[in-house]
């Protein structure tokens, strides 16, 4: 099934109280934990969300596989900018985070077809290139739109997803642009 009619179909997540969230998901890309865990381990740095690859992308078939009863497949990482046209140049920050997507990761092989959703803004929305020229299409801009002007919330503010909440000093392995903590 393709994956806006999977995330339109009825499904657990309209169960469990989560319809809001999967609707949020109609506009943005999910990013599996154990991938972005990998990129850390190479060295990496995150893909903007369109040069994401598909086997990067996590389903909701994937997501809902998450059987805990109170929370659900989903990360969400709440982190500062560290440039204007990339959020974390040299990878500092996810290298940082790793064990915790890798925790989230190993939680999933718990369950049959699992697969934990990271939603990370760079790579799940829309992104100018890193010249900063504004390359998206129209769609993508509108998707942008819309995840601003609502959808984010139900992402951020759910009370079955988890958040991450970065609040480790500011790299300093590099000159940044952000250097407020």
């Amino acid at each position: 099934m393709p994956l806006e009619e999977e995330k339109q179909a009825r499904s657990k997540w309209d169960e469990i109280g989560a319809s809001g969230l999967k609707r949020a998901l109609l506009d943005v890309v999910m990013i599996d934990a154990g991938w972005l865990a990998d990129l850390a381990d190479r060295g990496d740095r995150l893909p903007r969300c369109q040069d994401v690859p598909a086997e990067a992308r996590v389903s909701l078939a994937e997501m809902e596989a998450w059987g805990d009863e109170y929370t659900v497949g989903v990360l969400v990482i709440s982190y500062p900018w560290l440039d204007r046209n990339h959020p974390d140049a040299h990878g500092e920050q996810l290298r940082k985070i790793a064990f915790v997507l890798k925790a989230f990761a190993a939680k999933a092989l718990q369950y049959t077809g699992c697969r934990v959703g990271v939603f990370w803004d760079y790579c799940s929305l829309p992104q100018k290139n890193l010249d900063g020229v504004d390359d998206r299409t129209e769609e993508e801009k509108a998707r942008f739109g819309r995840v601003l002007k609502g959808g984010i919330n139900a992402l951020y503010g759910h009370q079955k997803t988890h958040v991450l909440l970065v609040t480790t000093p500011l790299p300093t392995g590099h000159p940044y642009c952000n250097t407020q903590p």
